[in-house]
C-alpha cells in the first residue's frame, strides 16, 4: 500500500471532504431515493439497469456500511458505529 505525506493544509481539505460526503450518506433512505432519481439509471445492451440493490456491496447497503467501518478504523473516537446502527433501515 502507498503512503503520502500531505500538509496540514491539505489534510485539513481531505477531511472537509470526507465529512461531507459522510453527512450526506447518514441517512441510508435518502442515499437510496437520490441513486433511484431517473438520472442515475444506466441503459445497458438496451436494458434499463437499477442502479442501486439493497444487498448490493457494490450499490446498496452493504457499501455504505463498509465505508462507515472503515471510518471507525480511521476515527476511532468518533462514535461512527451508532450511525450504522440508529440509521440502518429495519425494512
Amino acid at each position: 500500500m502507498k503512503s503520502y505525506q500531505v500538509s496540514d493544509k491539505r489534510y485539513k481539505q481531505i477531511i472537509d471532504i470526507v465529512r461531507n460526503v459522510t453527512d450526506k450518506l447518514k441517512n441510508p433512505n435518502e442515499v437510496k431515493r437520490i441513486c433511484r432519481e431517473e438520472s442515475n439509471y444506466l441503459i445497458i445492451e438496451g436494458k434499463k439497469v437499477d442502479p442501486w440493490d439493497d444487498l448490493g456491496l457494490i450499490n446498496g447497503y452493504p457499501a455504505v456500511s463498509v465505508f462507515f467501518g472503515e471510518l471507525m478504523n480511521a476515527f476511532p473516537d468518533e462514535d461512527w458505529e451508532v450511525i450504522l446502527i440508529l440509521e440502518c433501515p429495519m425494512e
